[in-house]
């Protein structure tokens, strides 16, 4: 009797426990429910990409050749190597990485039914740090729509990014996992109840810039039908520009690599235990040093089949992007987070206050390298910054970074890009009843309860594995929805509306209407957002990815 008591168990767990069919093999994964108790399928750690170790470190990504047998998809691959700024920078990870997590609320049961939206997820960490996972990033909330979601995981950093800033190393590594992760949902996502021909891509901060910069690559042109870039452009300054070269012989003496050549440079870190490019990592990020901290994305026209050919802005410009519907915006106080987390800037904020000219051309201050070598005259510009932003203490110290790390680019990625294609922009403000905040996914301090800081929209469209989920009902409740329905229906429709809270039609946003859509309890309608601050910005002499394409001759389209 008891034999048959587990028998009969076994048999209910294993029917619990879905399973999608692959050419050579099975995924079994396993049954989770919605915020609103939906049954939906998930398969987490599914790998896309052959593991990048070895002789395939620091290379493009090879498609993963599939499996034979049952793969258990009940847990997720490993995060990339990485110092996690979310778990006080430590050290985790491993080379072998590329693993997509996927959501399904419905399963095919056979030829000729319909295929649900795909939502393909990028997260953010200043191309140095997160995952996909569901600690942070899980689906319950999306799961209440009739969407199927993926989430990825990319190299970051060094494994990633590394670069000599030529065609020995161009770079983009990262990005290219990006492209192949695409690749595979559109071999594969109908297996999961998707459909490929509707696939909207959509990320945060780094995500965000990641998204932008798949709109305008020519490697990335038909993978994706749809794009949202959340606080996080093509142009930030922390997303693109600047010479690496130095850090990658930085990086290469420290690991004794014996030449500076680049293809030799390339080869020694290639060989290098991965301990050892951590161990150098974690040395220049603590350290004083005037060289960049870390390796991101560049424009790589060097490389034999370019993933960015030019500046993104002067792309852009050209119209040389995918002409998809594209939403994008930000968070009022988008530099909260980064002043609350910079301690190591305390005392350049408190130079800065005293007037110190130097100060407000610093990286410490400015971020994106400063402002040192973009103009002639810096300390002229100082001058200029220190008057327009130094009279208000903190709130405008929030506001400078604000704008620097984020709204100039978004301000202008806007611009451009609606002269081509649909774009929505959004600004998120909502504080009091009802109010989420990133530190509620972390299950952290919030900084402020009267801000809307960097990531704080993510807690209305993610439910992290141990957040406790908002009653029914609630205002909190409400305002997931709210994000939720917005940013769904846009990846049905490729327009974003919503019957919840009663919010107004979403206009398109154009240069010269330049409307957006304020999210908050009380949805309501916008226009020439953060108008004073960017003004202010263009009229100086700044010489950064976000106004590239206005130093750039633009040739006709017959030489393009």
């Amino acid at each position: 009797m008891r034999a048959l008591l587990v028998l009969a168990w076994l048999a209910l767990a294993l029917a619990e426990r879905p399973v999608v069919r692959f050419e050579d093999g099975e995924l079994r994964g396993f049954t989770l429910h919605s915020f609103d108790g939906r049954q939906y399928a998930a398969f987490k750690g599914i790998p896309y990409a052959q593991p990048p170790v070895g002789d395939l470190r620091l290379r493009p990504p090879r498609a993963h050749p599939g499996w034979s047998g049952v793969r258990d998809a009940a847990r997720h691959g490993s995060t990339c190597l990485q110092y996690n700024m979310m778990r006080n920078f430590t050290m985790e990870g491993q080379e072998d990485c590329l693993f997509v997590n996927v959501y399904s609320p419905r399963l095919p049961a056979g030829d000729g039914e319909p295929r649900l939206p795909v939502m393909v997820w990028i997260h953010g960490g200043g191309f140095v740090s997160g995952s996909g996972d569901a600690d942070i990033f899980g689906a319950d909330f999306l799961m209440d729509e009739d969407v199927v979601v993926v989430t990825l995981n990319y190299r970051l950093n060094v494994f990633g990014f590394f670069t000599t800033d030529d065609a020995e190393a161009p770079g983009n590594i990262g990005l290219l996992d990006q492209v192949l992760a695409l690749h595979w949902v559109r071999s594969n996502i109908a297996r999961f109840g998707g459909d490929p021909q509707l696939v909207t891509l959509f990320g945060e901060s780094a995500g965000g810039a990641s998204v932008s910069l798949q709109v305008i690559s020519p490697l990335s042109a038909g993978l994706f039908h749809r794009a949202v870039s959340q606080s996080g452009s093509a142009s930030s300054c922390w997303a693109l520009g600047g010479q690496q070269r130095l850090l990658a012989l930085h990086l290469a003496a420290e690991l004794g690599c014996p030449s500076e050549e680049s293809r030799a440079v390339l080869e020694c870190v290639r060989r290098a235990p991965a301990a050892d490019i951590m161990r150098v990592l974690g040395a220049l990020a603590s350290s004083t040093s005037d060289l960049p901290k870390r390796f991101h994305p560049r424009v790589d026209g060097d490389a034999a089949s370019p993933f960015l050919p030019a500046e993104p802005n002067v792309l852009l410009q050209r119209g040389q992007f995918s002409h998809v519907p594209w939403m994008m915006g930000c968070n009022q106080d988008e530099g909260l987070f980064l002043l609350t987390i910079a301690r190591a800037r305390e005392e350049a904020f408190r130079r800065a206050q005293a007037g110190d000219l130097e100060a407000w051309v610093s990286e410490e201050l400015m971020g994106g390298g400063g402002i040192s070598g973009k103009m002639e005259k810096p300390l002229d510009v100082a001058a200029k910054i220190r008057d327009f932003f130094g009279s208000r203490g903190d709130a405008a110290v929030v506001d400078l970074l604000s704008d620097r790390f984020f709204i100039l680019a978004l301000s202008a990625e806007a611009d451009l890009a609606s002269q081509h294609v649909p774009v929505y922009k959004y600004v998120l403000d909502h504080v009091g009843a009802g109010q989420l905040r990133f530190s509620d996914l972390l299950q952290v301090p919030a900084p402020s309860a009267s801000n809307v800081t960097h990531g704080d929209d993510l807690a209305y469209l993610f439910h992290g594995d141990q957040q406790p989920l908002p009653e029914r009902g609630s205002p909190e409740h409400a305002m997931v929805r709210l994000l939720v329905s917005l940013w769904t229906s846009f990846a049905r429709r490729g327009y974003p509306a919503t019957d919840v809270l009663d919010a107004p039609a979403w206009p398109i946003f154009t240069a010269q209407s330049q409307r957006h859509l304020r999210l908050n309890a009380a949805p309501s309608l916008g226009a020439r957002a953060f108008e004073e601050r960017v003004r202010f910005w263009r009229s100086l002499p700044l010489a950064e990815p976000w106004n590239a394409h206005e130093r750039s001759s633009i040739r006709p389209r017959d030489e393009l």
